[in-house]
């Protein structure tokens, strides 16, 4: 994945990197990807930062990539033409 979005809740650059770690099913050593926010004066800690096998990727989207760009759509609030109930 090319791009990753901003921290949802700072909006500060999203950090990738990679590390080696023991998988706990095989106990073999596989890449996890980490994802986490780039504000490092304090201000916004995002815990954890999201980390899950590079290997689970689909698209050349790992699963970390997925789960950070991942946002709930907006809230999109209908009126009801004439401002609500009316009289009886």
């Amino acid at each position: 994945m090319d791009e990753l979005m901003a921290c949802p809740f700072c909006g500060s650059a999203a950090v990738k990197s990679v590390r080696t770690d023991e998988d706990i099913w095989t106990h073999n050593q596989v890449e996890y990807t980490n994802i986490g926010c780039g504000n490092d004066n304090l201000e916004c800690l995002v815990e954890p930062e999201i980390s899950w096998p590079s290997h689970q990727e689909e698209n050349g989207v790992t699963e970390s990539e997925r789960l950070w760009n991942m946002r709930k759509p907006p809230i999109i609030y209908a009126t009801q033409k004439g401002g609500g109930a009316q009289d009886d």
